[in-house]
């Protein structure tokens, strides 16, 4: 699977074409890269209606991935953009950094946002609800 990146597109667009594959997740975006595990300042986060070609994009760009890439692979992508990335998780309404568990795939992600949507807990939660500390 991919998404594809234009000048003309807007992050908004990229979220949503990343949600068709991961509904439960979605993509924030700021002015700073950040490291696995590492949270990113709401600060530095960047509105979804910002085009990428005021972020220099000139060409049309394809990012690749599947539903076993990581969290941590996957936002290294955009690095070469110049911009940090984090996948969100939906846990009950509210959205998660997935800091903590950026080792999990993508797929594990989805899974545990939907499991949560239907109010089914284990402990695997328990560490998220400090995500964003």
């Amino acid at each position: 699977m991919y998404i594809t990146i234009e000048p003309s597109h807007t992050l908004g667009d990229t979220n949503a074409n990343f949600q068709k594959f991961f509904g439960m997740l979605r993509l924030d975006f700021y002015a700073s890269t950040h490291d696995s595990g590492e949270l990113s300042e709401d600060l530095e986060a960047f509105d979804y209606a910002k085009p990428w070609s005021e972020l220099g994009l000139e060409a049309e760009q394809k990012i690749d991935f599947d539903k076993s890439t990581t969290v941590a692979q996957f936002e290294a992508l955009f690095k070469q953009f110049g911009l940090g990335v984090q996948v969100m998780r939906n846990s009950k309404g509210v959205w998660l950094q997935t800091s903590a568990t950026d080792d999990w795939s993508l797929a594990e992600q989805q899974v545990r946002a939907q499991e949560m949507a239907g109010d089914i807990q284990d402990e695997r939660e328990i560490g998220d609800y400090h995500e964003q500390e």
